[in-house]
Order: structure tokens, then sequence, then C-alpha cells
């Protein structure tokens, strides 16, 4: 029985002409009644009677889709693989290759995920595959079955990048700044876009034309197949921002789509280069700034006015040193700072309009007044006033805190009171001649749950003790052939033999507990199922699903053929061209055709036809495929009801005239 999983071999589709018809070509009746002596059996003439061998029939060799393959699905070409357990074998369909000697069909094509092996189509071709017309190694035209998805997400600049040399249906389809990548035409009613890909509106910006495209859902942007990034495919990108666009290219490589790789916007400066992407060079703003060069007074800005070979022309003054003027002549951003003071915090020095000084009161800043025992002293009405005492607090529970005027702050050891936490829940915290002690509290207390089931946490001198509490259940170990309880302070888990435990999922094993342990001893005569569809009756022997008898697949039908494979079950294939029993009494003589048996065509039978002007009398006829007799000739020499020197004879409802004598 032959592997369905396999593309299987189309030998007879070896003889068919490599330039094969896409429509059957119509043959024209002619039929040419004789001498009614000579010719008493005439046949009935038919265009394109069934049966093998007649002109321009395809004879095709046996896949479940007519191309001798089952379908591939889930690759990155978009092609259905699913059907396939294992990768095919060298040189069949979907085989990977490096040249047409690689194949066994001599074709090695292009795919997204490189090349690989293709087959010659007459009309169908797996899911992902189209039927296309190609020039063969040899120079003949053929049809074989090429990725439909392709150029799919390629990066693109024009339509003409996303198309074969025959195909113009797909379009470059802008993702903004990211660039274009490539679309696939599809169908807006029946779309058969690849996972990850939906059938969109999409207009031509070229163009302006509107058609559906599979793109990527979500706006996503595409990733670089393996014939992507052989081929460093790139596009054309933008980096935008305040200041502009500019161009750049994203190009497949090693690491996949790469970032745009190009400029990025900037302000216009006088450098002579187009730092903004406009098109224009220097073409700075009326109001850009800019400063004069540097001294050791300083730096002063100004306006840009000119741009000369790329250097700009400053309107700015040097810096000059500082004044007691009423301006910032070193331009620093501070005015005649530093010329009139008289070193005291709450008095600031200004310039008067004749470059004399006068000194200004200040209120609210921070000063200095002298006392160590005193914070924030403050500024009021040009005299420094202390603040609140001055903080000594050191932090310290077992200290007392002052301050001295001449030292400043003093701390003090305490005798008494609590202090910090030593973290330890079976001590005590208290102060003694300044230092913080941490006694034991009393024997037996509660401390801190050490998270063990087995022990119980209490103070012994000072420290956090477990005792062991043996006898009580613990922790489960999950094992249901185990009892989980304490002992020596830890869980133990006794073994419990006998209980059911969990079902190993095999029909003929039966699920124990032994030792502590799930144990599935194997079983006998209990139902179970082998897992072939072919057989029946399958029951358990010493553990094992044992198979049964074979069950029949018999339809009663004599046009098909009736077998059972043992992945997929009973079939009943077509058994088109055997003998059989037609049910149509004038025809019985049959042929299978589809799975049915028809009477056989062009089979000789008699039938009694109403001849007009010719009388009535039984006649030779030839059987149709529906089981009808249908006459070849009615004749029995009366005379036409058309002038006629002769014998009158019926072909087809046509009198003849057939003339006796001169």
């Amino acid at each position: 029985m032959n592997d369905l999983r396999r593309p299987q071999p189309n030998r007879e589709a070896a003889l068919v002409p490599r330039l094969v018809p896409r429509s059957r070509a119509l043959l024209l009746g002619a039929c040419v009644c004789a001498s009614a002596l000579l010719f008493a059996l005439l046949p009935a003439c038919s265009d394109d009677a069934p049966g093998p061998g007649n002109a321009g029939e395809v004879i095709n060799g046996g896949g479940q889709d007519g191309t001798g393959l089952v379908d591939f699905a889930g690759s990155s070409d978009g092609v259905d693989v699913s059907a396939a357990d294992i990768p095919p074998e060298p040189g069949t369909f979907y085989a990977p290759c490096e040249s047409n000697s690689d194949c066994d069909s001599g074709l090695c094509i292009e795919s997204a995920s490189g090349k690989i092996c293709t087959q010659t189509c007459i009309e169908d071709c797996p899911s992902g595959f189209g039927c296309v017309q190609k020039q063969a190694p040899d120079g003949d035209v053929i049809y074989l079955c090429a990725p439909r998805f392709l150029y799919l997400c390629d990066p693109c600049d024009a339509n003409v990048d996303c198309n074969d040399s025959a195909e113009s249906g797909n379009v470059c389809a802008s993702f903004g700044n990211a660039g274009s990548f490539c679309g696939i035409k599809c169908s807006e009613i029946e779309p058969d876009c690849p996972g990850g890909y939906t059938c969109q509106a999409i207009v031509d910006a070229k163009s302006g034309l509107k058609s559906h495209q599979c793109i990527r859902e979500g706006g996503e942007l595409c990733a670089c197949s393996v014939r992507a990034v052989a081929l460093a495919l790139d596009t054309t990108c933008t980096n935008s921002n305040f200041y502009g666009s500019c161009t750049g290219v994203r190009q497949c490589g090693a690491h996949g789509l790469s970032e745009c790789l190009g400029p990025n916007p900037r302000p216009e400066e006088c450098n002579g280069v187009d730092d903004d992407c406009n098109g224009q060079i220097d073409d700075f703003a009326p109001n850009a700034s800019c400063k004069s060069p540097i001294n050791e007074f300083g730096q002063c800005k100004g306006k840009l006015v000119a741009c000369e070979n790329g250097k700009p022309v400053c309107d700015a003054e040097p810096a000059k040193p500082e004044l007691c003027n009423g301006m910032d002549d070193n331009c620093d951003g501070e005015t005649d700072e530093g010329l009139c003071e008289d070193g005291l915090d709450c008095t600031k020095g200004k310039c008067n309009t004749d470059g004399s000084c006068q000194q200004v009161q200040l209120s609210g800043t921070p000063c200095d007044d002298g006392s160590i025992c005193t914070a924030i002293d403050k500024c009021a009405n040009g005299m420094c006033i202390g603040g609140g005492a001055l903080d000594c607090d050191d932090k310290d529970a077992c200290s007392v805190d002052s301050c001295d005027p001449l030292s400043g702050c003093v701390h003090a050891p305490a005798s008494e009171g609590f202090c910090a936490d030593d973290g330890n829940p079976c001590t005590q915290d208290l102060c003694q001649n300044g230092a913080c002690v941490h006694p034991p509290v009393q024997e037996g207390l509660a401390c801190a749950d050490d998270g063990k089931a087995c022990t119980t946490d209490v103070c012994s001198n000072g420290f956090c003790t477990h005792l062991p509490s043996d006898g009580q259940a613990c922790v489960e170990d999950g094992n249901p052939c185990t009892s989980d309880v304490c002992k020596g302070g830890e869980c133990s888990h006794v073994a419990s033999d006998g209980g059911t435990c969990t079902d190993d999922g095999i029909d003929c094993t039966t699920d124990v507990c032994q030792g502590g342990m799930c144990e599935h001893p194997a079983a006998s005569g209990a139902a179970c199922e082998d897992g072939n569809p072919c057989t029946e009756q399958d029951a358990c022997l010493a553990g094992a699903c044992k198979s049964g008898p074979y069950k029949s697949c018999d339809d009663s039908n004599p046009c098909t053929k009736d077998q059972c494979d043992p992945q997929f079950g009973c079939s009943h294939s077509n058994n088109d061209w055997a003998l059989c029993t037609s049910p149509h009494a004038d025809c019985p003589t049959g042929v299978c055709q589809g799975g049915t048996c028809m009477s056989k065509p062009n089979e000789p039978c008699e039938t009694e036809v109403k001849v007009d002007l010719c009388g009535s009398q039984p006649v030779q006829g030839l059987c149709t495929a529906s089981g009808k007799c249908t006459p070849v000739k009615a004749d029995n020499g009366v005379a036409c009801a058309i002038p006629c020197n002769g014998i009158c004879f019926k072909c087809f409802g046509l009198q003849i005239c057939f003339p006796i004598g001169p």
C-alpha cells in the first residue's frame, strides 16, 4: 500500500506531451450515409466519446488532488505541509535543490526559503502554489507549480520588484517612513492569504488603481526571507523628525531587516551641508543665533547675518571686562556683578548710574549669626537673625542630646529606656550606661516560624529553637501510594500499598500501589484500541493490545475499489472502465465511470422509431452513456415526401434520396 504522507511519482503523466492544452478541443461530428445495401449499420458520431486514448485527453497519476501529490502546509512559503510528518525525500516535490539535476522532475525553482524541486501541472497545484507557464531547460514551454507567495513581504521600490515576468497584479505597498514591501494579489470574496496576513484593499500610489493584496496583519513590518537575504533586497525609507525628512535605505542582511540607513534631519547650520534634507544648503532661519569668538572675558551672543563659504558671519560683539555701568559687559547673564560687594551676608552691592556703589539691605536670604546653637539664620532688613535651636539629635536612643554654646552638640549616656530592636524575637532591647543591650526574654515564648510543618518554634536562652513535633500530618508529597506524617522533625512518606493510583492511560494495565510506588501490571481480556482503523474487536493480551480481525470495507458497488489504509481507514476509489450491469433495460451492458455504472456507449441495440413519411419499423441503434438507444438508420424503401427517383432513407431526422438509374 502506498504511503499517503509522501508525494507519489506520476508515472502515467510522463507519457503526456510537455505542451498541454488548457481545454479539450471540440471534435466536430460528420455523418455520411451510404447505400442501404452496402452500409446497413452506420455508427453514430460523437464529439469526445469517453474512454482512454482519445485526442486531447490527459492521463493523470494518482494523487488525491489530481497532481500525484498530497498537499504540503506550514512552510515559510505559505505552502501547506501539514500532511507531511517527515521532510520530503531528495529529488521529490518541495525537497531542497541547487540545480535541475537534483530533482526527479528536472525542475529546480526559487522559493522564499531557498531553491526547491517542483513538478509540471495542468491546472491544479498544492496549496500555496500556482500552475504557471515557464520555459523548460530544453527550451520548450511547460506549465509547472511555482510558489504563489515567492515575493510576499520582500522589500521593494516598484511593482516590477514584486512580479514575475508573466505577472502584473502584485503591488509594492507603502508602509510610510518604514519603506515599501511586496503584497500578493488576493480575492476579496475568497481570500487565500497565508497565516499572519490578511486580504486588504490597497491603492497603488503611482497608478492610483485599487486592488486587494495579502498584507501583514496589524501593520506589522515584514521579516526577511532566506531568498531576500541572499539577494540583499532593499527598500527606500525615511528618517523624519521636527526638522524635516531624510531618505535612506533598509536592506535584508544576515541579521534581518536593517534600520533606515541614512542621515537624520537636524537644524540647518552654516557648514556647506544640507542638514535638514530639504534640498537647500545653508538655508538657516532669519533669527538664527550665533556667538562671538571666546576671549579671556567670555563670549557674547548675536544673530547670524550671512554665510560665506560655509562659515557663519555673526554680528555679536566680543566680551569686555565688567564695568559699573548697568550693562552685562562680559555677557555672562549678570550685570555689574562683584564690583560693589562689602563682604556682608545681608547686603548686596549695586552700581549707581554715575558709577558709584550703594549697599542694598537684604531680607529672607540665608546668613550666619555667629552662634553654633542656632539653625536656619536669615537676613532681615540687612541684619542676620538667628533661627530655631540647632537639632542635636544623634538618633541614638541611649544618649541625652544638648548644645553647648562653645563646643556645639553634646551627647551624654542614658541609663534607662528602650533602644533599637536587634531583630531577635527572643531578646529584650534596653539602654544601660548609654549602650543598647539585649538580654533574653522568658523561656518558652513563641518565636519566628521556620516554615517546617514538623517543628514547634519557641524561645530558649535568647535563641529561637525549633523542636520536633512527631506524629502530626505534614505536607503531601503528591504520591497517592504514601501516607505523609512527621517523624524526627521531618516530613516522612510511608508506603501504603493496595490502593488505586494514577491511571497511566494504557488500556491493558492495572493501576495499583505496590511498595509505595504506583505500578501498572499487565492485564488480559479487556477491550482496547490498537490504533489501526482496519481492525476490529481488539483485546488485551499480557498487557499489550492485540489486533482483532480485519474489517470489511466492501460498499457493494462494483464501480469502486474497496481498500483499507492503516492510517486513514476504509476508502472507496473509482474503478473506472470496469464492466458492470447497467440499470437500463435497453442497454444492459455497462461500464464504470466516476463510481457509477453507466451504459456502455456505442453498444448495438434495437428500438422502434416513428419515421415521418417512411413508416414505422424496428431499427438498429447504438447505446449512449445515459442508457438511451439512439437509432442510426431508418429506411424501408418507400417513396419520399420530396421529389425523388429512387429510395428514401432517414438519417438522424433528415430525409435522404438515393437515386436509382440514370
